[in-house]
């Protein structure tokens, strides 16, 4: 927020709007609220003596003059559309929010006719499985209706706690099938269902031949670089103290300290690499 650089009939003219602006979302309240329609003609009434004092004394709202004096303010295109204008924007009237409901206040049903609509509600107002209440049905019976699209999570706590199938079945399947199994050796009836549908979507291991560890992967711990270049390079014993590889964090860089001390392995400087390297 800052303060605007207004001359005084600008700043005359977004006092005006800030009142109308002011009575218009009283009016996009009311409806939200769901007010009856004596209340919300009463706001309507406001706001449409304000906007006929503000256009007898300023003009329309989409005049050049006071979009100048307004339209920093984020509220201004709202203001905007209380005017209906034609193609060439000249003014043809008032919009319906002076007259007529334009919001509709947003109602969740508090009872569906079977489960699958009552998860469709459930998760797309709550995100998350709450079906008892819409269906009148048991937990059980919900469950018995729902399976294998609903899945209660592991928990010790004693409220239970349902996913939907895409949710419980997505992500670190790896790590929910060894918690479903652990759950499961205790209290297999509940659990049971869990590990049958997370064992047909783990993802099949990898081998050693899907790897591709490049040389410098800076997940690949330094020791085992030093490991293959000993074994790559047959490092003498007597050395291998003093070539040692480190890793820097702060700086993202690898380095292999003492490799002076092997200067005349040909599997370094010929098979392997470059006598040049030094001079490059």
């Amino acid at each position: 927020m800052y303060t605007p650089d207004l001359s005084i009939s600008d700043m005359a003219r977004a006092k005006g709007m800030v009142e109308l602006r002011d009575s218009c979302r009283s009016v996009i309240d009311a409806q939200i609220a769901g007010d009856d329609d004596e209340k919300l003609h009463t706001f309507q009434n406001q706001l449409n003596d304000i906007y006929d004092c503000f256009v007898s004394s300023y003009g329309r709202v989409n005049d050049a003059v006071n979009a100048r004096a307004f339209n920093e303010d984020s509220s201004y295109y709202l203001l905007c559309a209380l005017e209906n204008m034609d193609e060439n924007g000249r003014f043809i009237d008032k919009s319906d929010m002076f007259t007529k409901r334009t919001i509709r206040q947003s109602k969740i049903p508090n009872y569906v006719n079977n489960v699958q609509e009552a998860l469709l509600l459930s998760v797309s107002e709550k995100a998350r499985v709450y079906m008892s209440s819409l269906t009148g049905m048991t937990e059980k019976k919900l469950i018995q209706n729902l399976k294998g699209e609903i899945f209660r999570l592991p928990s010790d706590g004693e409220a239970a706690v349902y996913l939907t199938a895409d949710e419980y079945l997505s992500g670190n399947v790896r790590e929910k099938l060894e918690i479903a199994l652990i759950y499961a050796e205790q209290e297999p009836q509940l659990y049971e269902s869990n590990v049958e549908a997370l064992e047909k979507v783990q993802p099949v291991p990898l081998t050693a031949t899907d790897i591709d560890a490049r040389l410098g992967a800076i997940w690949i711990v330094p020791k085992y670089i030093q490991d293959f270049i000993y074994e790559l390079l047959q490092t003498p014993d007597y050395i291998k103290h003093i070539i040692e590889v480190s890793y820097s964090q702060v700086t993202s860089m690898w380095n292999i300290s003492g490799k002076s001390v092997d200067s005349g392995n040909v599997l370094a400087n010929t098979t392997y690499g470059t006598s040049e390297y030094k001079r490059l």
